[in-house]
């Protein structure tokens, strides 16, 4: 698939019909089910959902820890399940940035920790625009 350019920058991470299944004896738990996704370079989202709607393991399908059990992810343009050991721990050491947030929700949050994280966030934002790679920033 070519790389489509949107006013932040070319898509960088492109997931289709992702999907993640675990099997814990005879049962299968679906941990994904058919994400679809693009992320452009220097684009920022937020990864949100209650306990056990599969955000970790987005997160780790993501950050290339993990691989699923159907669908394609794409990686600047190319197949992430083609990578093999070394070009999966470049990716992860050069290419792809995390901000994990506090779970509470901010308006259970004092103000003085608002400000706190809020500091944190512009400084992840201001380093990881220099350092060219896509944030994701995930509320657990």
């Amino acid at each position: 698939m070519s790389l489509v350019t949107r006013l932040t920058g070319p898509v960088v991470i492109d997931i289709e019909n992702i999907t993640k299944d675990y099997v814990m004896g005879e049962e299968v738990v679906r941990a994904l089910r058919g994400v679809t996704l693009q992320i452009c370079r220097n684009e920022y989202i937020a990864i949100m959902g209650p306990s056990g709607s599969g955000k970790s393991t987005l997160m780790n399908m993501l950050g290339c820890l993990d691989t699923p059990s159907s669908g394609r992810y794409e990686f600047n343009g190319k197949n992430v399940a083609e990578m093999d050991d070394d070009e999966l721990a470049a990716v992860r050491n050069r290419e792809i940035g995390f901000a994990f947030t506090p779970a509470s929700s901010p308006s259970g949050v004092k103000r003085a920790r608002l400000r706190y994280w809020l500091m944190w966030a512009w400084a992840i934002a201001f380093i990881t625009s220099r350092m060219n790679f896509p944030a994701v920033n995930v509320s657990a």
